[in-house]
């Protein structure tokens, strides 16, 4: 009796329990929305990231540890050769020392490439994964203004009838009436 007495004190108000039903499924809503967004993130972005810092480096550090080996030949010879600049080099000596420089290059080269090929992953990688976290941050937005939506009107009806609720509030005996 007295929840009937309550609900008929501001009719515009409609019945509470409806009301909170309402808000309730709007809520059921938008965590049903958040964790479709923490799957979509578990999913489509975090692999991505994952495959990033699972890159092994093994090969390269051992082109560098060969380019590194290759320039200190080759500074070796050069320097060996600066040495006896005053007396003619051997063809033999020559040969040697511009195939320690080419050895050199190659492995710098290697590295080099090898390096912009990582380089270029990670660029594809991380674009995909920004437009993944875009695409779905507003799937969303998306589905969280559908579901505010379909409540939209229903609230902001009730919204104005609590305006004038409150209004009936400060009059004396207003339950009563």
């Amino acid at each position: 009796f007295s929840r009937s007495l309550f609900t008929n004190a501001f009719p515009t108000l409609g019945d509470l329990s409806e009301t909170l039903r309402i808000i309730g499924d709007g809520l059921i809503g938008i965590n049903g929305v958040h964790e479709q967004l923490r799957e979509s993130l578990k999913n489509d972005i975090l692999p991505l990231f994952d495959e990033l810092s699972k890159e092994d480096l093994t090969m390269e550090k051992h082109i560098e540890k060969k380019m590194e080996k290759g320039y200190e030949d080759y500074e070796l010879k050069l320097g060996n050769s600066l040495l006896y600049r005053d007396t003619k080099l051997s063809v033999d000596h020559i040969d040697d020392l511009a195939r320690t420089r080419r050895d050199y290059e190659l492995s710098r080269y290697d590295l080099v490439s090898r390096l912009n090929q990582i380089d270029a992953k990670k660029k594809v990688l991380l674009t995909q994964a920004s437009c993944n976290i875009h695409i779905a941050y507003t799937q969303t937005q998306e589905s969280i203004a559908k579901v505010l939506g379909a409540t939209s009107e229903t609230i902001h009806t009730l919204g104005e009838s609590t305006i004038e609720s409150g209004e009936m509030m400060v009059q004396p005996d207003a339950l009563w009436n």
